[in-house]
């Protein structure tokens, strides 16, 4: 028996609604309709209920508890509502070339990390339908669901109580929204509450109001069993199997996704010991949707966004014109990081290779490269690679970067030029010493040379 939305396009979804179902758990536990209740998992019953509400384009940045690959949304709701721990969950928003979405399970809601929710051009949110979604607490309280009953609870904040946490030591309310600091992202609408504010995204732009995005995409409604191809290079098929579908299509970026940032102006992320970021991270960290932005930065779209093609920019280029760009079907369809970590295991100190590169794709350049750090051998053809491509996992005598931009060997300075850079007598993620070091990104590893802080460098997928 299969399980799918009653109406896609709707802002609630109910795992199961009149239909009493045998999950398949140990517990032997039921799934039914509790007429209207938001969360019954009555465990000495056997009975499990949850009723979702979606929050399109969003994502809860917590720990996950688990996650898997599924074919639609019923198929993760199913799931949470048999893990008691489980309050939430985020779900890829777009299919890959197999059909299935990234379903990841967590341990809270955004009605507890409301601060932790942020835009996403790759995921929605769902969080159990709580009575606490009107945010009825006020002076920053926080709401604790009873979901058994229905119903609500206010923790308040230090001096303040009151059911709704409305009195305070401060008995006089201070307007916020006209506060010289402004509360609310600048393409939001502030509105002043007793005690406190709130802030929504004006019509063209979506996020939580403290950070607002204008929508990268339109939408177009389809009817009911239509099948549509996503033809954005041929990354991906949708089928429309409810009343209607919301499909993505021509991004102001031309189909491209921001998934990485690489800089030199903070912590050596991307050349941890662990290699943590290129084969582990599950969590996005930085500022995932300003391309502008100094920081390194991993999003959620590096393990989840299928494609064909990459491009580097640079932070400082508001056009976003490719320094390089790969020509051909150089992911074949993969995400990132499935591209990067189907090489071998390179975490904690494992050499990745010797005078060669574990593979390469051909690109063409453009903008700023001759001028850009880690592209001064973009025009060498050198023993391990050509002038034509970026080679991943390269090593020369112990130089190496994990994205060698042009040619590598004698005639071209070695290998350590480019993305994930390192000189430490043999290429791993751990230093030897403190003369060879390693860089985010840019040319010639050693200590006494100084990368560039002024810009960083982003990497695209499509």
């Amino acid at each position: 028996m299969q399980f799918g939305l009653p109406e896609l396009s709707r802002n609630y979804f109910h795992v199961l609604v009149k239909i009493v179902v045998l999950a398949q758990a140990s517990s032997g536990t039921k799934v039914v309709d509790m007429q209207g209740k938001t969360l019954s998992r009555g465990t000495s019953k056997g009975i499990t209920y949850a009723r979702f509400k979606a929050h399109k384009f969003s994502y809860l940045n917590i720990t996950i508890t688990g996650s898997d690959y599924v074919g639609e949304d019923s198929e993760c709701g199913f799931a949470c509502v048999k893990i008691s721990s489980c309050f939430s969950f985020n779900l890829a928003a777009f299919h890959d070339m197999n059909g299935k979405v990234l379903c990841e399970l967590l341990p809270s809601d955004l009605y507890n990390n409301s601060d932790k929710l942020v835009p996403s051009h790759s995921h929605h949110h769902y969080s159990i339908a709580s009575s606490c979604f009107k945010w009825p607490c006020q002076n920053n309280g926080k709401c604790m669901a009873q979901n058994e009953k229905n119903s609500y609870e206010c923790v308040c904040a230090k001096g303040y109580t009151g059911e709704h946490c409305e009195t305070g030591e401060t008995q006089f309310n201070i307007d916020e929204c006209s506060a010289s600091i402004r509360p609310c992202d600048i393409n939001a609408n502030c509105q002043n509450t007793y005690g406190s504010y709130t802030c929504s995204c004006k019509s063209g732009f979506y996020g939580n109001g403290k950070t607002c995005m204008g929508r990268p995409y339109f939408y177009i409604e389809l009817p009911l069993a239509q099948k549509l191809a996503f033809n954005s290079e041929n990354v991906g098929q949708f089928t429309a199997n409810s009343q209607y579908l919301s499909l993505m299509n021509c991004s102001f970026t031309a189909g491209w996704t921001l998934i990485a940032r690489f800089s030199n102006s903070d912590g050596k992320n991307w050349m941890r010991d662990d290699g943590r970021w290129w084969f582990d991270q599950q969590i996005a960290i930085g500022a995932i949707t300003n391309p502008s932005a100094m920081d390194d930065m991993i999003s959620t779209a590096f393990w989840s966004v299928r494609g064909r093609e990459i491009k580097i920019t640079r932070s400082d280029d508001p056009s976003h014109t490719p320094l390089l760009q790969t020509t051909g079907n150089c992911l074949a369809g993969k995400t990132f990081r499935s591209k990067i970590t189907s090489y071998g295991d390179f975490r904690n100190g494992k050499v990745w290779a010797t005078d060669q590169c574990r593979g390469s794709c051909k690109v063409q350049y453009g903008g700023q490269y001759k001028s850009t750090d880690g592209f001064q051998q973009a025009n060498c053809s050198g023993d391990i690679q050509s002038a034509n491509k970026i080679g991943f996992w390269c090593d020369w005598t112990g130089d190496g970067a994990v994205m060698m931009i042009g040619g590598g060997g004698t005639s071209c300075a070695r290998a350590d030029h480019g993305i994930g850079i390192t000189e430490t007598g043999r290429v791993s993620f751990v230093e030897i010493d403190d003369i060879q070091t390693e860089y985010d990104f840019g040319y010639n590893a050693i200590s006494s040379t100084t990368p560039s802080q002024s810009y960083s460098l982003n990497i695209w997928i499509r």
